[in-house]
């Protein structure tokens, strides 16, 4: 039996430096770090996940408050190809009836080098959460290299930007919400998650 007294039920997202998820990642260490080649064998399931060098790859993180699944997953490796394969994984390792679940997604490009692949992922991850009623937020788009991490301690996301190692864009932008609406193409946030400096 889940011990839930010390789940907030509000996650919240907060974008920072680059300089900042260093700092703070450091001391989470390599065994809940989804690596290269980012397919499902690299995801973790732990209290603590993060994962570094997200561009056309889709971040899916899916927490019940006490632990995290977080997959990054790259458009380009075949592995990822079959999308029933990731959805297989997922539900292996989390109970998809567990009314706490919530979701989180960042990634995503639409550029026509990428071809469709990169949008692909990011929706098919997007119909998932639909379908099983988990409630999510999605940071979609731009044109930055982003880390995410998230802590069940905490019960925060972390999202890098290199913009934010300009102390001023905090100022320039006054709140998170702007931010995110400038530098990306589309941000939804749950009304379980709230976003903060």
């Amino acid at each position: 039996m889940k011990n839930m007294n010390n789940i907030s039920f509000q996650s919240r997202i907060r974008p920072i430096s680059k300089n900042e998820f260093s700092k703070i990642t450091s001391s989470y260490g390599q065994k809940v770090f989804v690596d290269y080649p980012w397919t499902v064998k690299e995801s973790v399931l732990d209290k603590k996940a993060y994962t570094k060098g997200v561009f056309d790859c889709t971040v899916c993180g899916i927490t019940d408050g006490l632990k995290v699944l977080m997959l990054h997953i790259c458009p380009t490796r075949k592995e990822n190809a079959n999308f029933n394969v990731i959805i297989d994984f997922i539900k292996k390792k989390l109970d998809l009836k567990d009314s706490n679940l919530q979701g989180f997604l960042l990634g995503s490009k639409n550029l026509p080098c990428l071809g469709k692949k990169s949008e692909e992922i990011f929706h098919n991850f997007e119909k998932f959460f639909e379908k099983h009623n988990i409630p999510y937020s999605k940071i979609k788009g731009g044109l930055h290299v982003n880390d995410v991490a998230y802590s069940s301690t905490t019960d925060e996301w972390l999202v890098s930007h290199e913009m934010l190692e300009n102390e001023n864009m905090k100022k320039i932008h006054r709140t998170p919400a702007k931010f995110l609406k400038e530098f990306y193409n589309d941000v939804k946030i749950s009304e379980l998650d709230e976003l903060s400096w």
